[in-house]
């Protein structure tokens, strides 16, 4: 008898759905696929027809995580301001939220290196935004700037201890528009005349 197929839309969603909140609020360990079949309303069979494992659920649930990180700047990219002040203010503030969220979800329950791979990913995609905003701007090699700026105000941010991003806030927001301030020029070597003793 073959397998009966069934659509990919609705339930499939609503499981990844449903998993992503739980995970974020419980942690990885502390939920089962049975809280994510009971959330959802359906049997843990229909969970594990779409999802092989836990874990594959998991990296799915997160994939759409990313996703909506992705969404999320790129409507932050859609409402810059003319400040380039003001939107690195935007940033921090939607990057504060975030890693409360963050926080939550991938505290002590999730391994050191997930949680890395998730905040260095966060990064990543925050790079995009100060590419366009520095763009935007006409600065030079955006995406040198881009890499400092998005990998030292999420590393701060996306710490476990959210008290020292708090502490740091205000300094962070200082570095950040300093170094906007910069231009980067070419630098060419002159060409050095040889010393005679050296002929």
């Amino acid at each position: 008898m073959t397998k009966k197929t069934m659509p990919e839309g609705g339930k499939r969603t609503e499981i990844l759905s449903a998993s992503l909140a739980l995970f974020l609020e419980n942690g990885y360990e502390k939920t089962s696929v049975r809280m994510i079949s009971r959330e959802v309303g359906c049997e843990v069979g229909l969970v594990y027809y779409y999802f092989k494992t836990k874990e594959e659920l998991f990296e799915q649930a997160l994939s759409s995580y990313f996703l909506q990180t992705e969404e999320e700047i790129d409507t932050l990219c859609k409402q810059t301001e003319f400040s380039i002040e003001k939107n690195i203010d935007k940033f921090m503030n939607y990057i504060e939220t975030k890693a409360d969220t963050y926080r939550k979800a991938f505290s002590e329950s999730v391994h050191l290196s997930v949680r890395t791979m998730i905040c260095e990913k966060i990064a990543s995609l925050s790079e995009k935004y100060f590419i366009y905003i520095l763009e935007k701007e006409g600065k030079k090699d955006p995406e040198i700037f881009a890499l400092f700026l998005s990998r030292g105000i999420c590393n701060a941010a996306l710490r476990d201890e959210a008290e020292y991003y708090q502490k740091n806030k205000d300094i962070l927001l200082r570095t950040a528009k300093k170094m906007l301030e910069i231009e980067t020029k070419e630098v060419v070597a002159k060409k050095r005349e040889m010393p005679s003793f050296l002929l």
